[in-house]
This record gives structure tokens, C-alpha cells and sequence, in this order.
């Protein structure tokens, strides 16, 4: 009965996850423009403007890369604790994992390594094994980039950080990462490929808060159901171990 409950709960949690993903899915099509349009099927009110098509890098001022870089090179190794850091296998869609592939650096290596301090907000992106994941630095702590890793300066005046982590998560966006990355089975884009990415994005800096916001809203919704899942999904896995012999 009571493994019963547990699964029951587990049902529930990955229903609400599942349906907050397609919700996700459904407003991330509808709210940015399709290929050969200029304007969203759905959009805020008191908003009318045709969305603008840039170079990607065009709204970007510098791309942080310390990829290629691991403490054996350095001279060092990684510590018990410190500064986490950040590669491919903890930067998840929308979230950094604090426990999964947990390394971390202590201050000296942090210096050694890191010539640039990340900011809160700040949007991070896996390049391959996987391709296109996109976090956001959670707080003012110090994190070290690492695998497979990097991390975008936004030109303040042409997009937030905030749009440019839902941007890159958008169906056409994706579609054309894809299409412009190399490799076998673990695909990658290069910062070369980057280049010549287009993107559109609304000229206004409010429409592009308000459509952040939105997707925010969900983004954390989904990814505290999928937490409370994997605790459950832990805890069943933990129990079946100690009750039976």
C-alpha cells in the first residue's frame, strides 16, 4: 500500500511536469515568429511591431569560453568544496543540477582559471554532448566554466538576459542550431557556427520582459516538479534497497 501511494505521487508529479513541458512547448511556437514571418501568432497586448532580424552575435558583446581548459592543465585539482563548476553534464534545461557531475575548484584555482566573474542572471550554454541547453546564473556566487560550457555578455540595449535564455530555447532558434551543428552522434556548435546564426526579436525591450516573464513563470514551475520527482523516484529506489532482504 504504501509503495502504491508513493508511485501514485510519482504519477501525479511527471503528469504536472509532462503538461507544464507542453504547455512550454505550445507558447514558445506561438509567441515567437515562424520561419518567413516577422511577427508572433500570439503576442501581448499594445504590442504591434514587426520583430527585427539580427545577427546573433550581433546581440552579443563577448562570448566567455574557458573550454579546453581542466585543473590537470592548471597544475592542480579539483577540491571537496569551493566554487562549483559548470559543465554539460550539471547545466540542464533551465537549471543547474547542484549535485550531478559535482567538481569543484578552491580559490586558488578559481583565480587561475576564471579571468572574468560571472553575474546572476547571466546566460549559460552547453555546445554538445548535450547540444543547446540554456541556464541562467542562479546567484552572485562564483562558478567555474567549465566542459562544454559557455557563457554570453548581452549588448544591454538590444536584448536581456532573460529573452535570450528563452530565445534560445525557441523552436525555430533551436531548429537552426541544429541544423548548423557538426559531428556524429554527440552534435556541437562552434562559436565560428554561432556567427551565423539570425535570430529575430522584438524591438521593444518590454515585450521581450513580458514574453522572459512568462516562460520564467513556467520554467520554474517545471522545474520543481522534476526535482520533486527525482526525490520520490530517489526515495522509492532508497526504500526498495532497505525493505527487502
Amino acid at each position: 500500500e504504501y509503495f502504491e501511494s508513493v508511485d501514485n505521487l510519482i504519477t501525479l508529479h511527471q503528469r504536472k511536469y509532462d503538461a507544464l513541458k507542453e504547455m512550454k512547448k505550445t507558447l514558445l511556437s506561438k509567441m515567437f515568429p515562424k520561419d518567413g514571418e516577422d511577427v508572433p501568432e500570439i503576442r501581448f497586448k499594445g504590442f504591434t511591431d514587426a520583430w527585427e532580424q539580427r545577427k546573433f552575435m550581433g546581440c552579443i558583446n563577448n562570448v566567455v569560453d574557458y573550454r579546453g581548459k581542466t585543473p590537470k592543465k592548471l597544475g592542480m585539482n579539483w577540491s571537496a568544496e569551493g566554487f562549483l563548476a559548470l559543465s554539460a553534464l550539471n547545466v540542464k534545461d533551465g537549471y543547474i543540477d547542484f549535485e550531478l557531475d559535482a567538481n569543484y575548484g578552491d580559490i586558488e584555482l578559481y583565480n587561475a582559471w576564471m579571468k572574468k566573474d560571472l553575474s546572476k542572471g547571466q546566460v549559460i550554454f552547453t555546445t554538445e554532448a548535450p547540444m543547446g541547453n540554456v541556464a541562467q546564473i542562479p546567484d552572485d556566487s562564483k562558478y567555474i566554466l567549465s566542459q562544454r560550457v559557455i557563457a554570453f555578455e548581452v549588448a544591454d540595449e538590444k536584448i536581456t538576459d532573460d529573452f535570450l535564455a528563452t530565445l534560445l530555447k525557441s523552436p525555430t532558434v533551436f531548429d537552426d542550431l541544429t541544423s548548423l551543428s557538426t559531428g556524429g552522434t554527440a552534435k556541437g556548435v562552434s562559436q565560428r557556427n554561432l556567427s551565423k546564426l539570425s535570430v529575430k526579436i522584438p524591438k521593444i525591450i518590454e515585450e521581450q520582459n513580458k514574453i522572459a516573464k512568462i516562460i520564467g513563470i513556467l520554467n520554474e514551475a517545471i522545474t520543481l516538479h522534476q526535482r520533486k520527482l527525482d526525490e520520490l523516484k530517489n526515495m522509492k529506489k532508497t526504500l526498495l534497497q532497505q525493505m527487502f532482504v
